[in-house]
Parts: C-alpha cells; structure tokens; sequence
C-alpha cells in the first residue's frame, strides 16, 4: 500500500511540476524528494515553494539577459546547478540554439544573476533547474 502511495504522489508531482512557465524540476530529483516528505500536504507545499523558485529564477536571469538582435528565432535550454544557500554550483547550455552569441548571453546572464537560498521546504542538497529560453520575432498585422 505505501509503495502505491508513493507511486501515486510521484505521478502527481511529476505532473505538477513538469512544465513550471518555461522551467523544469528533474524528475530524478523529484522522485527522490517524495521519499523524504512525511505527508501529501508537505510535498504540496514544497512543490508550490520550488514552483515559486523556478519562476522567481527565470525571471532573475531575463533581467540579466542582452541577446544580440540577431539573436531572433532562437530557443536554448540552460542548465542550472544550485545548492542551498543560492550559490551557483554550475550551469551550461543543455540544448543549444545553435547560436554561440545567443548561448554566450544565456550563460553570462545567469552567472551574472543572485540567486536566492533554495525553498526551506525543499529537502535536497542542491537543485537541478532546467529553463528553455528564446527570442521570437513578432509581427503585427493590420
């Protein structure tokens, strides 16, 4: 029965977090963070709390972000490796845009950007955060 449960709150975490406004938990990390919580309404809450981190994160990185104009069109996956006081650990391209000035800015921005202290709620060591970036060229039509 609890080996169910556990299943089940996996599922539902995987779920709930594996789009979060263009950012990804792993789900490695997610399924070894369901072991550690006592109850649904814990993990709940601590899913909310690293929602919330990922979005305030992205949002960190943009401010921090000057691609080039000739960057338009381009998408790419960056990487981020934090620990728990909101020191990056490491971050790369994970799918690049094939674009080296655009993957130089995204890297740049966030080694330039402060990270704030991982959730208390959240019970790892450090977090592995997954963002997907781009720049898309907009017409307006009359």
């Amino acid at each position: 029965m609890y080996k169910f449960e556990l299943k089940k709150l996996f599922i539902i975490g995987l779920i709930a977090t594996a789009f979060i406004g263009c950012g990804i938990v792993q789900a490695e990390q997610v399924a070894a963070q369901n072991q550690k919580y006592n109850s649904s309404q814990q993990y709940q809450a601590a899913n909310e709390d690293m929602e919330l981190y990922v979005i305030h994160t992205r949002r960190a990185i943009k401010n921090n972000w000057y691609p080039s104009t000739s960057s338009f069109e381009h998408t790419a996956t960056l990487g981020l490796l934090i620990d728990p006081e909101g020191k990056l650990i490491n971050c790369q391209i994970l799918q690049s845009s094939s674009d080296n000035d655009f993957d130089n800015s995204l890297i740049e921005a966030a080694k330039k950007t402060v990270y704030s202290p991982l959730p208390k709620s959240y019970r790892g060591d450090k977090a592995n955060i997954v963002l997907d970036f781009g720049m898309h060229r907009h017409t307006i039509s009359k």
